[in-house]
């Protein structure tokens, strides 16, 4: 892929999840635009989260929910193409909560972030990443697929005012509140390999697909993040600790999804320097770097996992610190996706 947007969309469910845990998640203030069926309000914090109203049963997907009031996401909203949220409360068709299942994870067993697609004024379609382990998809974000008959209740929970993490320059101009993280592409580095000359003349159809997804080299896209936060109510000292807290989770999701093809780096306060030019202001901004490496194939219009031959098994030893005890184990045939 040319621009790492995939893993910018699950960074922007992971962060908001965080943050909604550590108690930054808004609320929906109806009244803030005479909230109507023709009428959006605006997410704040202080206020009760955004009730649901309607949810899609079993087998329907993606499960579609319908909000109390309008929720005033749009496709155009970020490039992350909907609203990042936390869904709680949902009873019946459990699975809009899209829990996670992954007994690897740090958060096992509870509720991820999820991505609302708006289909109307009032409904979101939801997608969550698959956390299946040995499932195809695993990773990736999915449409969630309803396991039950909605029996009530269930809450809309954002952690940042835009509805997700924006990207690019002209989103740090739009005239908006904190929280808010924006996403601007600076450069790419790309790291060059050394690819042997393919042979497409070749007749063997597995050989082809290997040259074609063979990795010839790893571009490392570099962003500036800005960060703004603010404190509820707003507090000159409790200020800082927002902003970092936005800071905090954009490095924890990073390292949770990205693992070293993700990295961080240091930051500047630019509401603090000496010549800013905002005189009037809420809270901070925090302006700090992240780098994603993404592998470029021979065929970038194909992408996906290197190719792997129908039947492949694999096989490792296991050595215990008892030389005298040790096991190895062979692995069922792999079916390529």
């Amino acid at each position: 892929m040319p621009f790492p947007l995939s893993s910018i969309v699950l960074l922007s469910l992971e962060i908001t999840r965080a943050l909604v845990v550590l108690g930054y998640g808004l609320g929906y203030d109806a009244a803030a635009a005479g909230a109507s069926a023709s009428g959006a309000g605006r997410f704040a914090s202080g206020y009760a989260p955004l009730a649901i109203v309607g949810c899609t049963g079993n087998g329907v997907s993606p499960i579609v929910i319908t909000t109390a009031y309008p929720h005033g996401v749009s496709g155009r909203a970020s490039a992350c193409g909907g609203l990042s949220c936390v869904i709680a409360g949902v009873t019946g068709n459990t699975a809009a909560l899209a829990i996670d299942a992954d007994p690897q994870s740090r958060t096992v067993g509870l509720p991820q972030g999820v991505l609302g697609v708006p289909l109307s004024p009032t409904t979101l379609a939801l997608y969550a990443q698959n956390t299946v382990p040995g499932t195809a998809t695993y990773g990736q974000l999915v449409a969630t697929v309803g396991n039950g008959a909605w029996a009530g209740g269930g809450t809309v929970t954002p952690a940042l005012t835009d509805g997700s993490v924006l990207i690019g320059r002209p989103t740090t101009r739009e005239h908006s509140a904190a929280p808010r993280i924006c996403f601007l592409p600076k450069s790419i580095a790309p790291r060059q390999g050394k690819p042997s000359s393919p042979d497409y003349r070749t007749r063997n159809a597995e050989r082809r697909v290997l040259i074609q997804q063979r990795t010839i080299a790893i571009d490392v896209h570099n962003f500036e993040v800005h960060a703004w936060g603010e404190a509820t109510p707003p507090d000159p000292a409790q200020d800082y600790m927002a902003t970092q807290a936005l800071r905090d989770c954009v490095q924890s999701a990073v390292y949770d999804l990205l693992s070293d093809a993700g990295d961080t780096q240091g930051g500047a306060w630019d509401d603090e320097k000496e010549r800013a030019t905002q005189q009037i202001k809420s809270g901070h901004l925090l302006t700090f770097g992240v780098s994603i490496s993404v592998p470029v194939t021979d065929n970038p219009l194909l992408g996906g996992l290197p190719f792997v031959p129908a039947g492949t098994t694999f096989s490792t030893v296991v050595q215990s610190p008892t030389p005298e005890i040790a096991a190895t184990f062979t692995g069922p045939a792999i079916t390529p996706s």
